[in-house]
């Protein structure tokens, strides 16, 4: 497949994910089980909730800005717990994974069969850690700049 391909396939993938209105998963040139699908469903309620927390977070912080000396501690402790994750993550990635995934979802629908779920041959294990390390260098960054602010 070429790497155009695989790119139109991955923003089809995102769009579905971040998209509220697109309610359908379906990839072009990959084929997808029962599954696979529902398991695509239960990630984009996770993004639709993390989208939720973020607006009405920063609605919260906006207008209590004023009297944001309370705040402070909390990006600390925000900071705190993100680090402690980073470390799981950085000395069992795998294991790592494997808990998040039975923390976050309520089966095993996200044990992808490459023979029914092909997508999951192009998202490898490097392709979730850099996720992962790209989201809490920004976590991170933001509640410690957050923080010392």
């Amino acid at each position: 497949m070429t790497a155009k391909k695989l790119m139109h396939n991955y923003n089809q993938m995102m769009r579905y994910l971040i998209d509220p209105f697109q309610n359908q998963f379906q990839l072009d040139n990959f084929r997808s089980s029962i599954n696979g699908r529902t398991h695509f469903a239960d990630v984009k309620k996770l993004f639709m909730l993390n989208f939720a927390v973020f607006i009405l977070s920063g609605v919260y912080v906006w207008f209590r800005r004023k009297k944001r000396a309370h705040f402070n501690k909390a990006f600390l402790y925000i900071s705190i717990v993100g680090v402690i994750l980073v470390a799981l993550m950085a000395i069992d990635f795998d294991d790592f994974f494997i808990m998040f995934h039975k923390v976050l979802f309520r089966n095993n629908d996200w044990l992808f069969d490459p023979a029914l779920d092909p997508i999951i041959e192009v998202l490898p294990d490097e392709f979730f850690i850099q996720c992962f390390v790209l989201f809490f260098a920004l976590f991170e960054g933001l509640n410690l700049w957050k923080w010392r602010k």
